[in-house]
């Protein structure tokens, strides 16, 4: 059989991508569709257009100098009351963007699990608590929806100050947001000021935003996750679901084949992966405390990463 040039496109749709059979199944992909609903909007459905490897939201290594001189022990215990100490410890540096954009392929959001060639697998409660040892029961919390004033006053109520240094602020972010690098200058000049509640506020926002709410700017800090500390007396948290529920919803965006960024707590998925697929990671050292977080483990030793085809 002769192929012509002209045919090609065709061709590379038929045996690449796959056209959808009249009863609704792909040749390449699932054949009844009524769990995968999405598969035609999913990366693997595309797999053969050769997405390049996402880029990977890293931003541990801005807490690295933060804060720059000894925390004081009243902010450092109210860390401690609201369980935030773990994200330091439990976070890594350095992420493997290539074999986390492997399993985004292989992730599917209507099912929460990643469909690998013998099974289903998925990152469950128990993972989160076993590895990472962060609190897996509290209270919920859904981020509030603001407008320019809410958002305004949020701020000032948070870190104490004026109106006209909020609006400065947003001015320069274009947005609810503030630049991380006025956040770490902030914490700094309440801590010298001794407002340590306010200093506090500063110190958590900037520690969450790096590690359980990291985006793909690295630069800007949604304020709506002020509400979270707006009450320090009662740090009821469950964060370990947060990060949980933050990882999966950043997995369905990544699934999509136009997305190019992977965000969320992905010290989580990375981990997971290096725990029940020990044959990628291979751990020079064996786990032998329970107490100590895996991730702790990961980020003290060297290992050895393998190709994943």
């Amino acid at each position: 059989m002769t192929v012509l040039l002209r045919d090609w496109p065709q061709i590379e749709q038929m045996f690449l991508l796959g056209p959808i059979h009249s009863d609704g199944a792909f040749p390449i992909g699932p054949s009844d569709r009524s769990v995968l609903t999405g598969y035609a909007d999913h990366v693997a459905y595309r797999i053969w257009q050769e997405r390049p490897v996402l880029k990977v939201a890293s931003h541990k290594s801005k807490l690295k100098n933060f804060p720059e001189r000894p925390m004081p022990e009243r902010v450092r215990r109210i860390v401690q009351d609201f369980h935030l100490m773990e994200f330091v410890g439990c976070s890594l540096t350095m992420l493997n963007a290539s074999l986390l954009s492997t399993f985004v392929e292989k992730c599917h959001p209507e099912t929460s699990s990643f469909h690998l060639p013998f099974r289903e697998m998925t990152v469950t409660l128990d993972d989160v608590d076993a590895l990472f040892h962060l609190l897996i029961v509290g209270a919920f919390f859904t981020p509030v929806h603001r407008d320019q004033a809410m958002a305004v006053h949020m701020v000032m109520d948070a870190f104490e100050i004026d109106e006209v240094e909020v609006l400065r602020e947003f001015s320069e972010t274009r947005g609810f947001h503030l630049r991380m690098s006025w956040l770490m200058r902030t914490y700094q000049e309440l801590v010298d000021a001794g407002r340590y509640q306010a200093a506090v506020r500063a110190y958590m926002l900037q520690l969450l935003t790096c590690t359980l709410f990291a985006d793909k700017s690295g630069v800007y800090i949604d304020v709506r996750y002020l509400s979270l500390f707006s009450a320090l007396d009662t740090p009821c948290w469950a964060w370990g679901v947060a990060a949980l529920s933050m990882l999966y919803t950043a997995l369905d965006i990544a699934s999509r084949p136009d997305t190019r960024h992977l965000a969320g707590y992905l010290s989580l998925l990375q981990c997971w992966i290096y725990e029940h697929f020990p044959h990628i990671y291979e751990r020079k050292i064996q786990r032998v405390a329970a107490v100590v977080p895996l991730c702790e483990e990961m980020e003290g030793q060297t290992g050895h990463s393998r190709r994943v085809d």
